[in-house]
């Protein structure tokens, strides 16, 4: 009776280990499946300015719908965006808030120079507090006494880099900065002072500033003592992705996206033969 007691628990444990086995196997085998679904997506990888999210992000969603190929982003200020790019040799699209970047990244042999292109144009405005309570008109205005102004860090920003460069060609620089009380760290942080009225004013790109059109007031500069930029695009030299990357900067160069630049801010308002660009 004992024996045959044992017997049974036995095979009891055999057949729960049996069932325990076979339904891990169903697991391991279901999680498989799925990794491989995952790995077998289309999908790239692209590396941008900060102060280009509000047209990247819609972008892609369109993109990804029409062609299927999902667009992971990595918004950053366009000198970090390099540093990282050079260091980690990840990603399959570039796409910095200018042309200076984007030339010392071919230098280093990080994008190649011949899958680059135009993506939209990086605009500065002055923006300030909702209603302009302080009256400000012109860039001049930037060097009244008691301002408290806002502008892009120079060694890292885009738009500090083009902005320090406008002041100095105007001989402002000197007055302005000291009014400045804050060095913004992506183009996206520096506005969000001005738009909890911790700043009077500031130098931005028109496209960031148009995303808190209800919390803040744009001012345009004029055409005269205005310094623009570009928003180039380009594929990297380590992708593993070329067809798919270049499918995504033919789209963004499309008329399709260049109509979606110039909705959220990325165009221009004047003649550029006449205005400086900052490269």
């Amino acid at each position: 009776m004992m024996k045959k007691l044992t017997y049974q628990l036995d095979w009891n444990t055999f057949v729960f280990f049996l069932c325990i086995m076979c339904v891990g196997f169903l697991f391991i085998s279901g999680c498989s499946q799925q990794a491989d679904q995952v790995d077998g997506e289309k999908k790239i990888s692209v590396g941008a300015g900060a102060g280009l999210k509000s047209v990247l992000d819609p972008l892609s969603k369109i993109f990804t719908r029409k062609t299927g190929i999902q667009v992971e982003h990595s918004y950053l200020c366009s000198g970090t965006l390099l540093s990282n790019m050079q260091l980690t040799k990840t990603g399959d699209v570039m796409v910095p808030g200018s042309q200076y970047y984007l030339d010392i990244a071919i230098e280093k042999g990080l994008i190649d120079p011949n899958a680059v292109s135009i993506a939209g144009f990086m605009i500065p405005v002055i923006a300030v507090q909702k209603g302009n309570p302080l009256n400000i008109k012109t860039i001049e205005d930037l060097t009244k006494p008691g301002l408290r102004v806002g502008i892009g860090e120079p060694d890292a920003l885009a738009v500090g880099r083009l902005t320090e460069r406008m002041l100095k060609d105007l001989g402002l620089y000197e007055d302005v900065m000291k009014n400045v009380v804050l060095t913004g760290g992506s183009a996206t942080k520096l506005i969000i002072p001005l738009a909890i009225g911790n700043l009077d004013a500031e130098i931005n790109w028109r496209a960031v500033t148009r995303q808190f059109q209800e919390k803040v007031d744009t001012i345009l500069i004029d055409p005269n003592k205005l310094k623009y930029s570009i928003a180039p695009i380009g594929i990297t030299t380590f992708t593993k992705e070329k067809e798919l990357a270049k499918e995504y900067l033919d789209f963004v160069v499309s008329d399709e996206g260049r109509a979606l630049f110039s909705q959220h801010g990325y165009d221009i308002y004047f003649d550029t033969s006449k205005v400086g660009i900052v490269q």
